[in-house]
């Protein structure tokens, strides 16, 4: 089917990775800096190795691990668990993407761009160590999480919050954090083909709305 998987009796482990490599070209006025106008050079943006796959269909899991490309150290991404429901509910926990922005929650290896917008990166809900619950039919889905808050991956349940870099933007450990999202599929016929931003040559229109919504006290 197109992975490298291996499988036995109700288990299958899905293996793969994503490897983003690339050559940057820089050219600026800067007055102030005159010899920084020309930055040029190779960068290993991305690489990850990706495990996830299911038990007997119902229990799912993935691990998602990535090097840092300045140091080379690795470092976890995603780690969770959950369980698929008969009657539509899916409920997973561990540490995952908030439901919150859309262009966050499209992979990084399914973009338009080389890197996601700056509005998004400003907002951005990123990571977070939590449990969710998903209710999805043939055209709505509302998703709702219970987590550590914002951009609070790998942290400890007693760590301090703090500056993510942006002053419209917190990250670490929260008092408790509250995540919702709706979406309505008014044209389409699956919900996977909303894992990227654009359509395959041939594929149906596609139409979808969403909202959501994100409320956490910090420290």
């Amino acid at each position: 089917d197109g992975k490298f998987f291996i499988a036995g009796d109700g288990f299958r482990l899905n293996v793969g990775g994503q490897l983003q490599f690339r050559y940057i070209v820089d050219i600026r006025d800067d007055e102030n800096a005159p010899d920084d106008d020309f930055s040029t050079g190779f960068q290993t943006r991305r690489t990850k190795l990706d495990f996830n796959g299911e038990v007997n269909k119902d229990w799912f899991f993935r691990v998602l691990v990535a090097a840092d490309r300045q140091e080379g150290s690795i470092g976890l991404e995603e780690a969770f668990a959950g369980y698929k429901m008969s009657n539509g509910v899916k409920v997973r926990w561990g540490q995952f993407k908030l439901p919150m922005l859309r262009e966050e929650l499209v992979s990084s290896s399914r973009q338009l761009a080389v890197e996601r917008s700056l509005v998004n990166e400003v907002f951005t809900q990123d990571r977070s160590q939590g449990i969710e619950f998903a209710y999805s039919t043939e055209q709505w889905k509302v998703t709702g999480a219970f987590s550590d808050g914002l951009d609070s991956e790998n942290t400890d349940f007693n760590d301090g919050g703090g500056s993510a870099g942006f002053p419209l933007r917190t990250a670490g450990e929260s008092e408790y954090a509250l995540t919702g999202r709706a979406e309505f599929m008014i044209s389409g016929n699956d919900w996977k083909m909303w894992d990227d931003f654009t359509s395959k040559k041939g594929q149906d229109f596609g139409f979808l709305l969403g909202v959501a919504a994100h409320y956490q006290q910090s420290t």
